[in-house]
């Protein structure tokens, strides 16, 4: 589902910009299945699909670790339910075991588009979640995760502060 904002395109989607709306959970065991998370980046949305055990209720799809584009990447086969295997609209993001950054560019209320970025952050063994209450949600222009599973190098390599000396030959 695509929609409008003053005459701009784009997704609706949480405001990632936003870490207020980030929220810890730690892990259940009787989540129902249409709520288990993956390591690395999940996205949630809703259901539609009416003969679904999941539907009108919020799922979760794990994508994993990769580089996502939420306006190109989400199709029939990436962002759907893991029951019914229906397409769902993401709508909000979690992230577990993972370090994760993000890039976009997302539609203001008053002004020009504005270009927002993150460092890389760290989800620890818990599901790391923004909460996906629709006053939160933004229209974005682009929205890119990049996820992996290893930290990544945050400062370039320090060279040793000794040199190596060559074995005797």
């Amino acid at each position: 589902m695509k929609f409008r904002s003053c005459n701009n395109t784009g997704n609706r989607f949480v405001d990632v910009c936003s870490t207020k709306g980030l929220k810890q959970a730690e892990w259940s065991r009787i989540a129902p299945r249409w709520r288990r998370a993956g390591h690395g980046l999940c996205f949630e949305g809703q259901c539609l699909n009416k003969e679904c055990e999941a539907y009108r209720h919020t799922v979760i799809m794990p994508i994993g670790y990769q580089k996502f584009d939420i306006l190109i990447d989400t199709d029939q086969e990436t962002t759907i339910c893991p029951l019914c295997k229906y397409y769902v609209e993401p709508v909000a993001c979690g992230f577990s075991n993972c370090w994760w950054r993000y890039e976009g560019i997302k539609i203001c209320n008053s002004g020009p588009p504005k270009r927002c970025s993150s460092d890389w952050k760290h989800a620890d063994d818990a599901y790391h979640r923004f909460d996906e209450n629709p006053s939160e949600h933004v229209t974005w222009r682009k929205l890119i995760f990049e996820v992996v599973k290893k930290r990544p190098n945050l400062e370039p390599m320090e060279l040793p502060t000794t040199l190596s000396r060559p074995s005797p030959g």
